[in-house]
């Protein structure tokens, strides 16, 4: 449907996307004129809150109905997909759901409060934390994947030392150490890394970008990929054939000089933010992904008795019920070696990024040129959206 301008609904919601994509990417100075939207933010924030509402909900009925969590998560489940049957079959909004689950968790927390019990804690606090740390590392996970071969070169580092006794011995005694050493060894070369991305040049990565998507098929697809990740369902009906038709308008094969130079001009900044940003979040992702990866290793490789003798410390065994199965997970020592050899493991990686180019450019590749990439894209969209509407 067109406007008196000739602009129709479909270029809005194509302009909204492409605004909103860019500004959660970090590169808001080139939209900056266009409205605010907070539709992302409140996302998120719903959905943080309901996943904390039902595990909080799962604990609440594990304290007070002495039930299984496994049987509590089913209870909870049960009851949430109950509400959003109902009211589908009343017709009425699922924000009433949303609503009622909100009020049963603000009033199981009110009634541990009035009873006096700390497992408030557990069932408010720790779960709203526990979602965003579970959140924020399985993205990070997820751009570490990209990168290849840190697993093997992990397991090169790691894998004779973790099964000899000294390892154990210093990390059982060191134990309040592990974060210093941590950070004295991963932050020089992270900073070095670091000082590199500061050093870019904006103007020729943007450049390089564009001669690299300009001479690739589907890049009016790619963009339409990317900008439909932040649709929301109140934001129109999106007619895909359309919005590829219009988006292959704004990628011609050789694009206007204003154009490309507004579009370095925007991002100076903002992409070697948006570098340091994606290299910290892969750092962290890497760091998870080897912690959990020692761990796994460390509890099939090494008995109990034999982590108690080499560490000389005694080691906790928490048992979780897994729907009838028991599933025993060693703590102390075996956190503390898994800890300090993802240490290890991630100053061996940053070390062969920083010297070995076969390392290097798959993580330049992830930290400049793709989101130097993916910008350049949604900037040539929205500049051509903006100059024709």
């Amino acid at each position: 449907m067109a406007t008196s301008q000739g602009v129709t609904e479909n270029d809005k919601i194509i302009k909204l996307l492409l605004t909103r994509t860019l500004r959660v990417r970090g590169f808001r100075k080139l939209c900056k004129s266009e409205e605010s939207d907070y539709h992302i933010g409140a996302t998120n924030l719903s959905v943080n809150l309901l996943f904390s509402i039902l595990l909080g909900l799962a604990i609440f009925a594990t304290q007070e109905l002495a039930l299984h969590f496994w049987e509590a998560a089913i209870l909870v489940t049960g009851s949430l997909f109950l509400v959003v049957i109902a009211a589908l079959i009343i017709k009425a909004s699922q924000i009433f759901g949303y609503i009622l689950f909100l009020a049963t968790w603000i009033g199981a927390g009110a009634y541990e409060l009035w009873q006096g019990q700390t497992g408030v804690f557990w069932s408010h606090i720790f779960p709203f934390t526990l979602v965003l740390a579970v959140r924020w590392s399985w993205s990070a996970l997820k751009v570490a994947w990209r990168v290849p071969l840190f697993i093997p070169l992990a397991l090169i580092l790691v894998l004779l030392p973790l099964l000899t006794e000294d390892p154990w011995r210093l990390a059982s005694d060191a134990h309040s150490r592990i974060p210093w050493v941590a950070g004295v060894s991963i932050g020089p070369l992270a900073f070095l890394f670091i000082a590199r991305l500061i050093r870019i040049n904006p103007d020729e990565v943007i450049n390089a970008a564009s001669s690299r998507i300009l001479s690739r098929e589907k890049t009016a697809e790619t963009a339409l990929a990317l900008i439909k990740e932040n649709k929301a369902d109140d934001d129109g009906e999106l007619d895909d054939d359309d919005a590829l038709f219009r988006l292959r308008l704004a990628f011609p094969s050789s694009v206007d000089t204003q154009r490309l130079e507004k579009t370095a001009q925007a991002a100076r900044r903002a992409l070697q933010l948006r570098a340091i940003r994606v290299f910290l979040v892969l750092t962290f992702g890497i760091f998870i992904a080897l912690w959990v990866l020692i761990y796994v290793l460390a509890w099939a490789a090494l008995p109990i008795s034999l982590a108690m003798e080499w560490s000389k410390h005694a080691v906790p065994v928490e048992t979780f019920d897994l729907v009838g199965v028991n599933v025993s997970l060693p703590l102390g020592p075996y956190l503390l070696v898994a800890t300090l050899f993802a240490c290890v493991a991630c100053v061996g990686f940053l070390s062969f990024v920083l010297t070995e180019e076969h390392y290097y450019e798959p993580l330049w590749a992830n930290v400049v040129e793709q989101p130097a990439e993916e910008y350049v894209l949604l900037a040539l969209a929205y500049i051509d959206l903006a100059d024709n509407t």
